[in-house]
């Protein structure tokens, strides 16, 4: 079995945990999922299925799309409503001052665009090799460099202090979680994440991904071919001896070859793996995919 699969990730499990489930419920053990979501994060998750797992690094995943809730005054050490709660002074006597426009100036001034981010210290970021959160339950002292990300869209869809309600498109690696404790900062309130759902990344939608308790219950959900995967990459049509040459590790010809360039590889009109330039002129396997 080889394909992708979307699943409607539900609360309270990891994105590895839907992984395992997969592997359960198809028989198999090479599964991989793309995006990453918080055990309290809901929502869309792609999972991939036998050689698809090559492929996970091209889908065209960008830009996701989220919605979820917020509590403005107090802070949380993960960022969410999981971590541990710190009131911020005052915050109590500052809700008066703070309203909707005054919030969406702040978003729009601040937040949007392209915007410099430190992700938390509760995530899977690699600290000398080891996952920040890791670190983070040790009690370790340590510092995450900040990030450029993008926020195409943030708005604040219904308010009433403490608690107000959002929406967002972003880029890869953006930490919604960050965004919103940012947004409290620059308030001076301080907010953290109560809810998240992601409903949409790049090309896939969450309304076509199938549950994690149907998949449970024996349901067949229809997998995504691999040709989604390699959409946004040029395809490169190949002979059946060049087939046999790059399968034997060797070049092919192609004078359009651009360096640090990645191809879709198609023999018989079917993909068969992800070529990469060699040097002037010449192409060779990158992935090779084994489908017989």
């Amino acid at each position: 079995m080889v394909g992708f699969l979307l699943i409607d990730k539900p609360e309270g499990c990891t994105s590895f945990d839907v992984v395992a489930c997969c592997r359960k419920a198809f028989g198999m053990k090479r599964v991989g999922h793309c995006g990453t979501l918080d055990p309290f994060a809901t929502g869309l998750l792609i999972i991939a299925l036998g050689e698809a797992c090559k492929l996970l690094e091209y889908l065209p995943t960008e830009p996701k799309i989220y919605e979820g809730s917020a509590i403005l005054g107090a802070t949380s050490s993960t960022y969410d409503r999981e971590g541990e709660k710190t009131p911020v002074l005052g915050a109590p006597e500052l809700n008066t001052k703070i309203d909707l426009p005054m919030i969406t100036k702040i978003v729009q001034e601040k937040l949007m665009g392209r915007v410099s981010q430190v992700p938390p210290a509760f995530s899977a970021v690699k600290i000398r090799g080891v996952s920040a959160h890791v670190r983070a339950r040790q009690g370790q002292v340590f510092e995450i460099k900040p990030r450029m990300i993008q926020v195409d869209s943030f708005s604040v869809t219904d308010y009433q202090y403490p608690d107000f309600h959002f929406a967002m498109q972003v880029g890869s690696g953006t930490y919604v979680r960050t965004l919103i404790h940012d947004l409290g900062q620059l308030l001076g309130v301080g907010a953290y994440v109560a809810t998240l759902r992601r409903t949409r990344m790049g090309v896939f939608d969450v309304e076509k991904a199938i549950s994690l308790e149907e998949l449970q219950k024996g349901a067949m959900p229809t997998l995504l071919p691999l040709e989604v995967a390699v959409s946004g990459l040029s395809r490169v049509d190949i002979s059946e001896l060049e087939y046999e040459r790059l399968g034997h590790g060797l070049f092919i010809d192609r004078d359009d070859a651009i360096a640090d360039s990645v191809y879709a590889g198609f023999y018989q009109d079917r993909l068969v793996g992800i070529l990469e330039f060699a040097e002037s002129g010449k192409l060779k396997f990158h992935k090779k995919l084994n489908l017989d």
